[in-house]
């Protein structure tokens, strides 16, 4: 079993369109849980607001955080 790195795009937990709607959308955290000077956490690129907020979003969301904005950001240290 592999190990994802810190701010990995294959972290994410992305499935692809063919993925069935119904089911809850997972949590991109890696285990690696640290803000860094950025205010993103290291492991899985969220801030805090957003890590808090997790929870209580709606899947649309979530999913918007998942496939748009993290993604962006991955994109944006490399």
């Amino acid at each position: 079993m592999t190990t994802p790195t810190p701010r990995s795009a294959a972290a994410f937990a992305f499935q692809g369109p063919e993925m069935n709607m119904s089911l809850p959308i997972l949590s991109p955290c890696i285990g690696i849980c640290r803000l860094g000077s950025d205010g993103w956490c290291e492991g899985c690129l969220r801030s805090g607001d957003e890590i808090a907020r997790w929870v209580a979003m709606g899947e649309t969301e979530r999913r918007r955080l998942m496939e748009e904005v993290l993604p962006r950001r991955q994109a944006a240290l490399e």
